[in-house]
């Protein structure tokens, strides 16, 4: 995981256990909090590694 990803997953993991609030949530990861709700569902269904870019290890042919 990259620093971005391993720090989306601390501030949704925050915001699921009811640490910080989804505007907070938002803010420290420059999204729209219904980017938060959007992000925190598939969190709780895949875990973190659902945070991972899913182009990830793809190899662009030209």
């Amino acid at each position: 995981m990259s620093k971005q990803e391993q720090s989306r997953s601390e501030v949704i993991r925050l915001y699921i256990e009811g640490h910080i609030k989804q505007n907070t949530a938002a803010k420290r990861m420059d999204v729209s909090t219904r980017q938060v709700r959007r992000i925190a569902k598939k969190y709780r269904q895949h875990g973190a590694k659902s945070l991972i870019h899913g182009n990830r290890g793809n190899v662009v042919v030209q």
